[in-house]
């Protein structure tokens, strides 16, 4: 089996690739309403209050793409959780 870059170096002879047409693609996940706090108690508590969050937020899934040559493409796509 050929190295990863033998075989980019073999794609780069044969499809003859500009800066433009070279990208790298990083998707992320953002959610808009964060989990909540842990609570902390001294032992021996039997009651505990702790508030929790019933928000439904927005998933917000991010891939920004950039050329070889430095363009920028952003990507933004939003769920409903």
């Amino acid at each position: 089996m050929e190295n990863f870059y033998d075989q980019v170096e073999v794609l780069y002879k044969k499809y003859d690739f500009t800066d433009d047409g070279i990208f790298n693609i990083n998707e992320t996940n953002d959610p808009t309403v964060l989990d909540s706090e842990k609570v902390i108690v001294e032992t021996g508590t039997h009651l505990v209050y702790s508030k929790k969050v019933s928000e439904r937020g927005i998933n917000v899934t991010m891939f920004p793409m950039v050329s070889s040559s430095g363009k920028l493409y952003p990507g933004v796509l939003y769920s409903q959780e």
